[in-house]
């Protein structure tokens, strides 16, 4: 493959104190099979090592490579200045302590090009330390999909979608106002995927986990603060005005309160018992219940009813030791 017949693809990393998992990061961005490639890493503000453990990283490598530093803003505006700095024709938004597959720009890049989609979605698994750098022993298969299908699809989480496994157009998403919105300060992520699930008429997706999601202790996933849990209900709220004219007012109900449940959930995993009936008695409510009860999948069905019935049984089911 001739490299001047691909166009650049720019990864941006957001980074906060992340100096003991960057390496791993940019030793996988090391292996990839896409011959264009800058990396803009955005220090976030770290009190750490970061910078230093990048510039160590890299510097043996031929990929062109840029560290933007700003006072800790939070990872939404990150991402937006290196999207905003970023030269390439396409970029992905990847975390500091993920790993990817060496095919994951080539395959993502060349589910857009087969398809003709201006955004290209992978499959992803959650990892720990034991499997970090291990992938999937199966084919390679790449799908497209109508909006319809895939809001679909995510509304029952039938499909699994992370925007750091997320390839997109870089003029689509200036020119559209497609950038992330600072002033969520927990579950940004899901609010910017169905923001772009909601723009774009149709999607390619890798079925291939091509993304190792690394979740590690005293993360936000792991440790949410209730008001930030309180402003991504409140973002999603307005979130309607966007789901609705593409799916109507019922899919938009569905979504909010499927939003609101997720928050729920991930209370149950990672907090205290008492922590977590707080948060209950804080986001969850009459109007919340009724489209939970309602909603088009059994699962979260069964689980409302339970939620409804035994709160503390619910928290014991979720909850991770």
């Amino acid at each position: 493959m001739k490299m001047n017949k691909f166009p650049l693809i720019s990864i941006i990393i957001p980074c906060f104190n992340a100096e003991l998992y960057i390496s791993n990061t940019i030793s996988s961005i090391k292996k990839q099979s896409y011959p264009c490639v800058e990396v803009i890493f955005v220090d976030d503000g770290s009190k750490d090592k970061t910078v230093s453990k990048i510039n160590e990283a890299m510097k043996n490598t031929k990929i062109t490579f840029e560290v933007l530093q700003q006072k800790n803003k939070g990872t939404s505006i990150a991402r937006n200045n290196g999207i905003k700095a970023c030269k390439g024709e396409w970029f992905v938004c990847i975390d500091s302590d993920d790993v990817i597959h060496p095919e994951f720009l080539t395959r993502l890049y060349f589910g857009a090009m087969k398809f003709d989609t201006l955004i290209s979605l992978s499959n992803f698994r959650i990892v720990s330390d034991t499997n970090l750098f291990s992938f999937a022993d199966q084919d390679f298969i790449s799908k497209c999909y109508s909006r319809n299908e895939i809001m679909k699809l995510f509304l029952k989480r039938k499909i699994n979608v992370v925007i750091t496994a997320m390839l997109l157009h870089k003029d689509t998403v200036v020119k559209n106002g497609l950038l992330y919105s600072p002033e969520v300060t927990f579950g940004e992520d899901a609010i910017y995927i169905w923001r772009v699930l909601a723009f774009f008429e149709a999607v390619s997706y890798e079925e291939y986990p091509l993304y190792n999601y690394y979740v590690r202790q005293n993360s936000k996933t792991t440790n949410p603060s209730l008001t930030g849990m309180v402003s991504h209900k409140k973002a999603f709220v307005e979130l309607a005005d966007i789901i609705a004219p593409v799916q109507g007012m019922k899919f938009a109900q569905h979504a909010y309160a499927r939003a609101v449940f997720a928050l729920i959930r991930v209370s149950a995993m990672y907090c205290s018992y008492e922590d977590f009936c707080i948060r209950v008695s804080t986001l969850y409510d009459d109007k919340i219940r009724k489209q939970l009860l309602f909603f088009p999948d059994i699962r979260v069905k069964i689980l409302t009813i339970l939620l409804n019935c035994n709160l503390k049984l619910f928290y014991m089911i979720n909850h991770i030791k």
